[in-house]
């Protein structure tokens, strides 16, 4: 398995990025984002294909847009991909930020 974390700051808020994914191109990816000094839980996501589900809702990044940036994750690893986002100012963070800040991270030096 591969491990990489990175402390970023995406749209003013401190963020704590977490990706883990194995080298079989079958395995999933886990992506963990938490605000820093969290004690809210969010979202946890699920998708596979075009499929996803919540395995724990009530998240402040809404909706509409985890769903959107865990399908955008999916298609672009081309993997299942488990999302999980936590914190109190996380909806104001821009889904095409963060999906740029994971790639990055994904995609290492």
């Amino acid at each position: 398995m591969i491990h990489r974390n990175s402390q970023v700051t995406v749209d003013g808020v401190d963020l704590s990025l977490v990706v883990s994914y194995g080298e079989n191109q079958n395995t999933p990816v886990s992506v963990y984002i938490n605000e820093a000094n969290n004690k809210f839980s969010g979202d946890y996501v699920y998708a596979i294909k075009t499929y996803q589900t919540h395995l724990s809702a009530g998240g402040r990044l809404g909706t509409a847009n985890i769903e959107s940036l865990n399908l955008l994750l999916n298609k672009k690893l081309n993997r299942p991909v488990y999302l999980n986002i936590n914190g109190d100012n996380t909806g104001d963070i821009s889904t095409v930020s963060l999906f740029t800040e994971i790639m990055t991270l994904i995609n290492g030096p």
